[in-house]
């Protein structure tokens, strides 16, 4: 399945911009993202290095969850 990534830019300098494209593997607290243009989240693989388990491959980029909440 494929997704566009991100309603806002999350990191410019890394490819993490809107509309990129995207595949989305969930998890608990991280969404691991496989980006079509490899050099797209490069610089958060190498910063998150220590996220990866034997299951993830290194190709896949790790963006942490985050909830917003709004108040009326």
């Amino acid at each position: 399945m494929l997704f566009e990534l991100c309603a806002k830019n999350y990191a410019t300098r890394d490819g993490l911009v809107n509309g990129v494209s995207t595949k989305v593997l969930n998890s608990q607290e991280v969404i691991w993202i496989l980006f079509n243009n490899p050099k797209c989240g490069q610089l958060t693989r190498i910063k998150n290095a220590h996220l990866y388990e034997h299951e993830i491959l290194p190709t896949w980029t790790p963006i942490r969850t985050h909830i917003q909440r709004y108040s009326n």
